[in-house]
């Protein structure tokens, strides 16, 4: 591991466009919202679905819980908190968390 990056952040989760998928996501959260407007219920579930299974949408979630300020402790005895059971600090690789 010579050109490992600092703190163990892979190069591709520093190389992720994220205006871009936050652009994606917002877009496809404006079109629910104008589906739910014009009370268009096929719409907003096939618009939901294909949000929910956004890969995007999973790795900006991924993402925001990552750098946010946990609200509750972490485990006792670890320095961070798990996600799906897989513990995840600065110094972890975050793309590996992405469902």
């Amino acid at each position: 591991m010579e050109n490992a990056t600092p703190h163990g952040v892979s190069d591709e989760w520093n190389t992720i466009p994220w205006q871009k998928l936050a652009r994606y996501v917002y877009r496809l959260q404006k079109r629910i919202y104008k589906a739910k407007q014009r009370s268009d219920t096929r719409a907003v579930r096939g618009l939901n679905r294909m949000l929910i299974r956004s890969k995007a949408a999973k790795t900006l979630a991924v993402r925001q819980v990552a750098y946010s300020t946990p609200k509750l402790p972490p485990i006792p005895g670890e320095s961070c908190h798990r996600f799906h059971g897989k513990a995840a600090t600065c110094s972890t690789p975050k793309l590996p968390l992405i469902p």
